[in-house]
This record gives C-alpha cells, structure tokens and sequence, in this order.
C-alpha cells in the first residue's frame, strides 16, 4: 500500500513534465513555422525612391487619377505611392494594389513608415548615358500630393517590405 502512496505522485509528475514538454515543444513548432512564413512572405527590397506631386509633367495626362482608379485629394494628403511593375503581383511581383508597404529611407526618415500602393511608375525612362529607353525595375515613387506642404526632391536608397 505505501509503494502506491509513493508512486501515485512520482507518475502524475512525470506525466506533468511529459505533457509540458510536448506543449513546449508544439508551442516552439508554430513559431518557427510562423518566422518562416515571416520571411517568406515579407522579403524586403532594394528600390531607388524619389517622390512625385500630381502633375501633367510628372504624370500622364490625368494626375489626379492612379493607376488602380484612385482619385488623389491634394488638399488631403494621403501617403499613397507608385512602385514600378516588376514588383507588382500582375507582373510577377509580391505586390498588389492596396497593399500597406513599409518603407525606410536612412537619408530622408520623413518619408518613413506605412504607405499605400495605389500607381505604378512609368515602364521605362530615358537614359543619358546610353542614349536610350530603359525599363524601370525595383523603383519606389512616393506621392506627395500637396507639393506647397511638403518641398521634397531627390533620389534616395530605400528598403520596403509588406506590413
């Protein structure tokens, strides 16, 4: 009778530290399922950035409009940008319109943080050095839709990533 008395709490502790080694280690499965899908799914990117205000100049002939419909309100500034085509889904990219990038620029932290992919940028620009048409890959183009608020010009190096 004393042998069970001593035995009875030996096997419902050993069944204690079983159970919590397996919950452990499920716990420690589905996280690392989760930081691997983290990193398939949130691949960052290299991408030259500049900015860009809705004008015929800078645009096509209708710059309030983007190119999934969008109707640009420059008396309400919206953190919208235009990524070039190579990133977009249609076209073989990570990228849809809608999609809340995050972005980060070390020579220009202003244009930091969450912005909206709602444009693309023009497919090709002109190239002096070669003196010839060039397609646009990996180019970010942030909107600043009011160019009286916020004075920005440049090219910067930034990296995005999917939020």
């Amino acid at each position: 009778m004393k042998k069970y008395i001593i035995l009875i709490p030996l096997v419902a502790l050993l069944l204690t530290f079983v159970v919590k080694y397996y919950s452990l280690r499920k716990e420690a499965e589905i996280k690392a399922k989760h930081l691997l899908i983290d990193k398939i799914e949130h691949k960052k990117y290299k991408v030259k950035t500049t900015v860009y205000n809705p004008t015929k100049g800078q645009t096509d002939n209708r710059p309030f409009e983007t190119a999934d419909g969008s109707i640009i309100d420059p008396l309400n500034p919206q953190r919208w940008c235009a990524v070039s085509r190579d990133l977009l889904k249609k076209y073989g990219g990570e990228f849809n319109f809608g999609d809340t990038i995050l972005v980060t620029i070390k020579d220009c932290p202003y244009l930091n943080g969450e912005w909206i992919i709602h444009d693309t940028t023009s497919d090709s620009i002109f190239d002096n050095k070669i003196n010839t048409k060039r397609s646009v890959r990996k180019m970010l183009d942030l909107l600043i839709s009011n160019p009286h608020v916020a004075r920005i010009e440049g090219c910067w190096n930034g990296k995005l990533k999917k939020y």
